[in-house]
């Protein structure tokens, strides 16, 4: 290798270093407070996930997880809220596959328990009364963070409003609308 080549591989190498500290993002989250299904605060290690999507449509093949961890109301000091930071990089993959990419929409899906079986609540705004918008940022240029903010932790939106009943599983609806179909065709058949 020459001079010439080594330059050129050591500028290279530099540059790729640059763009990887340059791709790197941070979110700080605030939710709170959290509820389950009669109004009582989510407890502590209750299931709550960060969910990246090109569209606005959670259930779907584009849905990247981001980040997945247990609430800890001690981050807030107020049961059923949780404060964290979520580190990642533009270009990783997110924790089900998938590729973390600028302008994607977050969502926060978070559960009463901390296995992912009974699904409390799915939150998205694109009128953030605090923070900011809830889509990844194209660099950690700008301060990002995506707040839900109930009365009882100092918003104004009701505290019953960030909670929502059971919603099904896409894998559920699929299921009811095959078996449907299904009826439909036996119907037809039996005729």
């Amino acid at each position: 290798m020459n001079k010439i080549q080594k330059s050129l591989f050591a500028i290279a190498l530099a540059g790729l270093g640059f763009a990887q500290v340059a791709s790197a993002v941070t979110i700080n989250t605030s939710f709170g407070i959290l509820s389950d299904a009669d109004g009582n605060p989510l407890a502590d290690g209750s299931l709550l996930e960060v969910i990246a999507s090109s569209n606005l449509v959670i259930g779907d093949l584009d849905d990247v997880l981001v980040a997945t961890w247990g609430l800890d109301s001690a981050t807030s000091g107020l049961p059923g809220a949780d404060e964290n930071a979520l580190f990642f990089n533009l270009g990783d993959s997110g924790v089900n596959g998938g590729t973390l990419t600028a302008g994607l929409n977050l969502f926060l899906r978070y559960y009463a328990t901390p296995a992912a079986s009974v699904q409390v609540g799915l939150y998205r705004t694109d009128s953030p009364e605090f923070g900011s918008a809830w889509v990844i940022p194209a660099s950690n240029s700008d301060l990002i963070l995506i707040a839900l903010s109930t009365v009882s932790y100092g918003g104004s939106l009701p505290d019953m409003e960030a909670q929502t009943s059971a919603i099904p599983e896409p894998t559920t609806g699929v299921l009811v609308g095959l078996s449907l179909l299904g009826l439909v065709g036996f119907a037809r058949r039996s005729r």
